[in-house]
């Protein structure tokens, strides 16, 4: 069973790394802060870097 909760908790920090691969940490930063922070922090950090991004973008 300890196996199958590491296993969703890899898969969640992947998948936030592929969401995000496009932001300024790109994958690898956001699937390693997520893998040793925790995906909620990832996804927090996900949101926040998205909106900066856009908003970013927009002011050019």
């Amino acid at each position: 069973m300890p196996f199958f909760y590491f296993l969703i908790y890899l898969i969640l920090c992947l998948t936030i790394g592929l969401v995000g691969k496009n932001q300024p940490l790109g994958f690898n930063g956001l699937f390693l802060l997520s893998f040793f922070l925790s995906p909620v922090v990832g996804i927090i950090l996900l949101i926040l870097l998205s909106a900066f991004t856009v908003e970013h973008s927009q002011s050019k």
